[in-house]
């Protein structure tokens, strides 16, 4: 299943598909989601994760109550703009109220000031409104395609949602392909307690890995045949998506 337009190996400066659209290899079952970095370039071998929630693009109202049908959303924006194509391949998410329960991937759309009002996002192409919604709810959450800016862990917290690891040094703001599942060389921040360990993010430097040893911890990968080296480039087995 090869459906990504570019290889592994390769980057590109303007989107041509949809984030997310994978590219897998058969003959040694990995896998790789078509992505845009962030505003600093990557290196290889490291976690990257999804960007945050923007807090004032969440809990947001309706400017105009949508109908059944309709394929777009008028949004009150909250006090932080939107830039261009910002939630492209995103969603828009009815987390409250009239309409709860929906999620409705995005389109293109345009940037728009903070507090804009109303702020229109076109539903991605065949989507529609299910339920009709309200303005006496504050319900509406616009949330980022994980794979739209992704970024090394701001810090070493541990509280981050892995979303791949680059197979090579990536340009700042290039889309490219972010391996997710299978086989893969990361940064490991400690030596392993045991083969084939459970491994989260690093505790020591963002972008490494280590073992899982709390329960609120993301395991997303698990050792390889060779026990982990602290600092060293190691094989792990990623488990995020196929």
């Amino acid at each position: 299943m090869n459906i990504s337009p570019i290889h592994y190996h390769d980057e590109e400066s303007v989107q041509s598909v949809a984030l997310g659209t994978p590219y897998a290899q058969a003959s040694t079952g990995r896998v790789w989601k078509y992505a845009e970095n962030g505003a600093a370039a990557l290196g290889a071998g490291k976690v990257n994760v999804a960007p945050v929630v923007v807090a004032d693009h969440v809990n947001m109202s309706f400017n105009t109550a949508p109908a059944v049908g309709d394929t777009s959303v008028k949004i009150i924006l909250g006090a932080t703009l939107v830039a261009k194509d910002q939630y492209r391949d995103g969603y828009v998410v009815i987390q409250d109220g009239t309409g709860e329960g929906h999620i409705h991937p995005l389109d293109g759309h345009a940037a728009y000031d903070s507090a804009a009002n109303p702020a229109t996002f076109f539903l991605g192409a065949g989507e529609q409104i299910l339920e009709a919604g309200a303005l006496s709810e504050v319900n509406v959450d616009l949330i980022r395609n994980r794979f739209k800016d992704v970024i090394i862990p701001p810090d070493a917290s541990q509280t981050d949602v892995a979303v791949g690891v680059a197979n090579k040094d990536i340009t700042a703001d290039y889309f490219f392909m972010i391996q997710t599942w299978g086989a893969a060389a990361v940064w490991h921040d400690e030596a392993a307690a045991n083969l084939g360990e459970s491994l989260t993010f690093g505790a020591g430097v963002a972008g490494q890995v280590e073992g899982t040893d709390a329960a609120t911890e993301q395991s997303f990968a698990t050792g390889g045949a060779a026990v982990g080296v602290a600092d060293e480039y190691q094989l792990v087995y990623l488990r995020i998506e196929q």
